[in-house]
Formats: C-alpha cells, structure tokens, sequence
C-alpha cells in the first residue's frame, strides 16, 4: 500500500524523480482531460500529443506502480491514487502549465473534482473522450494479454473482462468534449486539438 512517508509521498518528488524536465511554463494554465474505456486509444492518443507539445503527462496506470509496488486495483487503492494525481494536477496548473492527465475518467462525479481544479486554476479545459467499435477493442485488449514484447509505453494492465466491468460505471461528459473514434482516420481532429494546445503555449 502506498505509505504517505515514503519517498514518493510528495508531488514534488514524484516530479524531480519522474519528469525531470519540466516544460516551460504556458501563457495561461492549459489541461487535457482524457476519458475513455480501457481499449479505446487514450494512451495512443496522449502519446500523439505529447511528441508534438511540450506538456506534462500524467498516466494513471504509470503512477499507480509508482505509487503501489503491487497494484490491487481495490476502490482504497484508487481512491489514494486519484487523490495523488488530483493535487499534482492542481500543483502544476497553478504553476502555468499545460498538463495532460491520462486516465479513465469514466464517472462524471470524478470528473467533477477535475473540473473545479480546472477552474480554480482559470486553466484552458480541453475534455477528450476517445472511442472504438466493441470488436476493435475486444481485438486490441486480447492481443495485449497475448503480447510478450508490449510497448514500452503501455502501463495498462485491462483486459478484456475489465473493459466489460467498467462499461458499467461509464457515463455522458456534461461538459464541452471532444470524441475521437480512433479506429478512424483522426489526424484532422487531433492536429486541431493540437493547434488549440499551441495557441496557449
């Protein structure tokens, strides 16, 4: 279980040990919210943005093994995860800078606690909700369980008996979003998205 006396117990170190260099600081504070199921290209997505932007990722599947060596994916375990990455969000909007958070984001009272961070810190909120017809995701998520070489990026550890668990919980975005089916042709979308970003930068 993640101890709060730790290493890691602060934002502050978890930034100077895992992003190191920091970029600049923005015009204005910028934050990128994905939502998505597991499967739907969100971590394709972020890495898309990322090596185009300079901004700082933040992926709830990479800080949960940080925070906890052997992740159980309990609600208590969740719970101190999205606290943790909640106010090392708030940190790095009240600082100025563009910040990507990758996670599910699924429940709209979750993504309640984002909203107000956002707006407390007056930062330019972009919501992105990425999507994929069901046999696409079922394809992707059983070729990860499959793969013995996976992608150096992917932290996900959703299979697909967790992509049936948590289409469950998942409900309407109640603010402006955007939807990316990224089974398509996305690069129109993304590059505006992306130019949005840039305006801010």
């Amino acid at each position: 279980m993640y101890n709060h006396t730790k290493k890691h117990s602060s934002y502050t170190d978890f930034l100077e040990t895992y992003v190191p260099e920091l970029p600049d600081e923005a015009c204005r504070p910028i934050f990128v919210v994905l939502c998505g199921l597991p499967g739907s290209g969100k971590s394709h997505i972020s890495n898309l943005i990322t090596k185009k932007l300079p901004i700082v990722k933040l992926e709830s599947d990479f800080i949960r093994k940080i925070l906890f060596r052997t992740p159980t994916y309990k609600s208590s375990e969740s719970r101190q995860l999205f606290e943790f990455c909640h106010a090392l969000i708030y940190h790095l909007l009240s600082r100025s800078y563009a910040v990507l958070f990758d996670a599910t984001n699924l429940v709209e009272s979750h993504r309640q606690n984002l909203y107000r961070i956002s707006d407390k810190n007056e930062a330019e909120l972009i919501i992105i909700k990425t999507t994929a017809p069901e046999n696409v995701i079922f394809d992707r998520l059983t070729k990860r369980e499959v793969c013995v070489n996976r992608n150096r990026l992917d932290n996900s550890d959703a299979t697909w008996t967790t992509y049936k668990k948590m289409i469950k919980s998942s409900e309407d975005i109640q603010r402006e979003h955007l939807i990316l089916d990224t089974s398509q042709d996305i690069d129109i979308i993304l590059n505006k998205v992306i130019k949005r970003i840039r305006d801010y930068i």
